[in-house]
């Protein structure tokens, strides 16, 4: 599931303008080693800005997930069916 979910953030967040989300996400939810103000830090970033970024992406991941979810074919075999992005 981790493998899955980093490579959707890396292809979610693929755009160059999305990157401080992409690190943030990355580095929080894949690195979790440290407070958050630590991580803050690390990417010189406030506090604030830092939490900001960190809702921003975790709130585009669950809805494009959810999406996907929705999207996909009822299937009893395969009851957890996320759509290919691209």
């Amino acid at each position: 599931m981790k493998a899955l979910l980093s490579q959707t953030v890396s292809t979610l967040f693929g755009n160059p303008r999305d990157e401080k989300l992409r690190r943030v996400i990355e580095l929080t939810d894949f690195e979790a080693a440290q407070k958050q103000e630590a991580m803050a830090a690390r990417l010189c970033l406030s506090f604030g800005t830092y939490r900001r970024h960190l809702t921003a992406g975790r709130d585009r991941l669950a809805r494009w997930l959810w999406d996907g979810l929705r999207a996909a074919p009822p299937n009893p075999s395969c009851p957890l069916r996320i759509r290919q992005i691209g």
